[in-house]
């Protein structure tokens, strides 16, 4: 049973990014999509990445490692995602190294230039916004995953500024704008 399930997921999952794909939401590069089986896991699978990330992560698997912390419950076991988000704010306790390589790798996130009137990846132009967004969250154990929930909490907890989160939501909401455009 488990193998077939695992095989349902897989073939739903391609389908999900080939739409995605066709209205404009380009696969990513990387293969960091739920049609990659090595995303495909149980909630020990999970505990183990999360762990490797937050323990032994080096400054080049923050990038994408960081993605994963975007997850939450759409269907099915809530409690699952609720058990992996306690794990990870015990490991992430007296932990600063990981926030030290995650701070560094958006600090040296480069914003696309535009190549001589090709579209610019819109994705990469918002990918340091929503990645301060996500460090803040995360070092504040959040549960929302969004980047406008994530802000207006932070904000709420007086984590950022009210300056810092009224430019944080307009570069955002220009931004996607115009990915959107």
């Amino acid at each position: 049973y488990r193998q077939e399930a695992k095989l349902y997921f897989q073939v739903m999952a391609k389908k999900v990014n080939l739409e995605l794909d066709a209205i404009g939401y380009r696969s990513c590069t990387k293969e960091i999509m739920a049609s990659n089986p090595k995303w495909n896991n149980e909630l020990n699978g999970w505990k183990q990445y999360f762990s490797q990330w937050i323990q032994d992560g080096k400054a080049k698997d923050m990038p994408d490692a960081a993605v994963f912390f975007d997850f939450r419950c759409i269907y099915g076991e809530k409690i699952l995602v609720d058990q992996l988000r306690t794990h990870i704010r015990k490991t992430l306790k007296g932990n600063g190294g990981f926030f030290y390589h995650m701070s560094r790798s958006i600090a040296q996130m480069k914003i696309p230039a535009r190549p001589n009137h090709h579209p610019m990846d819109m994705k990469k132009v918002l990918l340091p916004v929503i990645s301060y967004i996500r460090l803040y969250a995360i070092r504040e154990g959040l549960g929302e995953t969004g980047s406008i929930e994530r802000a207006q909490e932070l904000f709420e907890k007086k984590v950022f500024s009210s300056r810092l989160h009224e430019e944080l939501m307009h570069a955002f909401d220009f931004i996607t704008h115009l990915r959107i455009r």
